[in-house]
């Protein structure tokens, strides 16, 4: 079974984060996978950035990890 688009993107977010050295658990998680949810807006993205950031991920890594979803 494959993976779906937003599954996928949501997964990029979380491997680039732990791969930068952070610990990825939900709250990680729920911040990508809001942020792979479809939007033509691309406020879900802005979304999952502000909530990274809140959390205390570095701005660039917050940026990279969530424009990654696109």
């Amino acid at each position: 079974m494959a993976a779906s688009p937003a599954s996928a993107s949501s997964a990029d977010c979380q491997v680039y984060l732990r791969n930068v050295g952070y610990n990825v658990g939900p709250q990680v998680e729920n911040s990508c996978n809001a942020g792979a949810a479809w939007d033509m807006s691309g406020l879900n993205r802005h979304a999952c950035y502000v909530s990274l950031v809140n959390l205390g991920v570095k701005v660039n890594d917050a940026s990279t990890a969530c424009y990654r979803l696109a």
